[in-house]
């Protein structure tokens, strides 16, 4: 994506009560990273659920469908994730958009 973050300082505040070692939080580090970068806001409303790996390619997390509940009961409308991600179910409300690679959820979003 051409970021040049060696040049720069990067700071990560994580809130209180969140599982640090959860790699579902790779994808969400990367969009605030990039939003940061490119001083670009997110999209409201919006969730990162996804495993990052070194490649760029976005992998499925566990209990999806936890999570999708949990962001649809806390108001959010969307969750990019990994394309083994499918399940869905009963929030038709929540629209789950399935990536392959880092890069297409940057250019979705900056």
């Amino acid at each position: 994506m051409g970021f040049r973050l060696g040049q720069m300082d990067v700071f990560l505040n994580m809130a209180g009560g969140i599982k640090v070692e959860d790699p579902a939080l790779d994808l969400a580090v990367c969009a605030a990273i990039a939003s940061s970068v490119r001083d670009t806001p997110l999209p409201e409303l919006t969730v990162f659920c996804g495993e990052v790996g070194l490649s760029g390619e976005i992998r499925p997390v566990h209990r999806l469908e936890q999570r999708t509940n949990e962001a649809s009961r806390l108001g959010f409308n969307q969750v990019f994730c990994g394309p083994g991600n499918t399940e869905n179910k009963g929030k038709a409300e929540l629209k789950l958009i399935q990536k392959n690679r880092l890069f297409e959820v940057l250019q979705s979003i900056l």
